[in-house]
């Protein structure tokens, strides 16, 4: 079985070939391609999960608060695709099985304290670079500023859906979205300064 890589790795050689891609485009085409198929097995797996757990709508209001921050806030990565894939599956129904377990009896302020938090540090350590994606300045600054608009835009949605009485049930997903990626902001940073701390020693 062909991996993600592989795939993307194939799709722009021969594009290459081809001619439809400049050699000196080569790298930008396969970090697209590589996104791309990713992607599209994140969604695949989550669209399954979420109709046999029957929180199809739930998991598409995650998605919608969760990857357009996950995009330009960057945050913590696995080594491999399969780990990164087996992560994001595992941390998906977890997020799912505190709905089913939990939610109810959780109190509303919980999930604004949650968010208040998820706000800051998204504030803070937005945007992060990763090792297949480095950002000069400007592409930080630019980073950095649409992530903020994406937390403004976000939490107005989530502020306006509190206020008209939405279920809490979609309020927890809205916010999971937003937690979820601080704390991949929390593990990135986090291991970085390990990394740093075993190249001191």
């Amino acid at each position: 079985m062909l991996s993600r890589t592989s795939i993307a790795e194939k799709l722009v050689f021969q594009a290459t070939n081809s001619g439809v891609i400049k050699d000196k485009d080569h790298d930008l085409y396969l970090y697209a391609f590589h996104a791309l198929i990713s992607y599209t097995c994140s969604f695949a797996t989550m669209f399954v999960i979420a109709l046999l757990m029957h929180r199809l709508i739930e998991s598409v209001i995650f998605i919608f608060f969760f990857y357009p921050l996950r995009i330009y806030a960057g945050g913590f990565h696995e080594k491999t695709e399969l780990r990164c894939y087996i992560t994001s599956t595992i941390m998906f129904i977890s997020m799912i099985l505190i709905d089913i377990v939990g939610v109810p009896g959780i109190p509303v302020w919980t999930s604004c304290i949650v968010l208040v938090i998820s706000i800051i540090v998204i504030f803070v350590k937005a945007p992060l670079e990763s090792k297949n994606k480095s950002l000069s300045y400007d592409e930080l600054i630019k980073y950095k500023k649409l992530t903020r608009l994406i937390v403004v835009v976000e939490t107005f949605i989530i502020a306006v859906a509190f206020a008209l009485n939405f279920q809490q049930i979609y309020l927890y997903y809205a916010v999971s979205g937003m937690a979820t990626t601080a704390i991949l902001l929390i593990m990135s940073a986090r291991n970085s300064k390990i990394a740093k701390c075993a190249v001191m020693v």
